[in-house]
């Protein structure tokens, strides 16, 4: 029997080993099959993935209520279709947008008419070709012809999975008033567009002051309340509540002080400093200058 020998030289830690294979002649076939498979398992190991594909969609309406922007980006150069369609399934916009050449798309959609008359969620969908991870779908709520949710993004494009993202929402409130004044200025913030109901309570629960207020294009809202009358004679704390919708996201609270119908500023975190460290001071000044609180006998 013939016999041979095969030096093969391995990449271990960056160190070429080698090791010797004595084989006889009928074990040539034994050698070729155990190369094939390290063959192939080594272009396995060195073969690269292949490239993250997908589209992204944004729609924005913030300032602008009865406009959506649309944008996002896609790594295909054919063109994009975007459609929306109403609460009914009724189409009521559809376009092609051609992307550049950097992959980025952008158009407008204008909200409003008879298309648009009716409220709920429409859904926009962006689609190249047949669809896959090349077509992704968000909503946004129109209500009385004007879009009420500012902000809503998805994407494909991370590794070919579909994840959805939109911003931090909410409502936030804030009472300014000078100390004995009558009036009360409620102001605040909000990423919805809808309206806002504005209700003051009373110590013992019951309403004193209600009213809905629309927030300007930029999210912003304020109104004025004037305190004094029968219905503000009970003194103490009296809360103010905005609320957009039933959700807790879109509902703040705020409690200002009245006594005789007037505003009394709350005692707040700076006041309190004031005073501890007014305290510390006296107790500081006693213990050096050796002043005793009890008389001695």
């Amino acid at each position: 029997m013939k016999k041979g020998s095969l030096h093969i030289y391995i990449n271990i830690d960056n160190r070429m080993e080698s090791c010797k294979l004595n084989f006889g002649k009928n074990h040539q076939k034994a050698v070729l099959v155990v190369l094939l498979t390290v063959s192939i398992i080594s272009v396995s190991s060195f073969s690269f993935a292949s490239a993250a594909g997908g589209i992204s969609l944004t729609a924005s309406a913030e300032g602008r209520p009865s406009q959506i922007d649309i944008s996002g980006e896609t790594t295909r150069t054919s063109d994009i279709t975007i459609t929306v369609t109403a609460p009914n399934r009724n189409v009521v916009s559809i376009a092609q947008i051609t992307p550049t050449a950097d992959g980025t798309y952008a158009d407008k959609i204008n909200v409003g008419g008879l298309l648009w008359s009716q409220d709920g969620f429409y859904k926009i969908t962006a689609q190249q070709g047949t669809g896959g991870i090349f077509k992704v779908a968000l909503e946004v709520e129109v209500k009385g012809g004007k879009v009420i949710t500012p902000y809503a993004f998805i994407s494909s494009l991370e590794d070919g999975r579909v994840a959805a993202l939109e911003p931090e929402r909410g409502l936030t409130l804030y009472a300014d008033a000078v100390e004995g004044s009558t009036t009360i200025t409620a102001n605040g913030h909000t990423t919805s567009f809808n309206d806002i109901t504005l209700t003051v309570k009373a110590p013992n629960g019951n309403v004193v002051s209600i009213a809905q207020i629309l927030p300007d294009i930029n999210g912003n809202f304020e109104k004025k309340i004037t305190t004094g009358g029968p219905l503000w004679k009970q003194d103490g704390f009296y809360k103010i509540t905005a609320q957009q919708g039933d959700g807790d996201q879109f509902k703040s609270t705020v409690q200002v002080e009245i006594i005789d119908g007037r505003v009394i500023p709350e005692f707040g975190a700076i006041a309190a400093l004031i005073l501890a460290v007014a305290i510390i001071s006296i107790i500081a000044v006693s213990a050096r200058s050796r002043l005793s609180i009890m008389p001695k006998y």
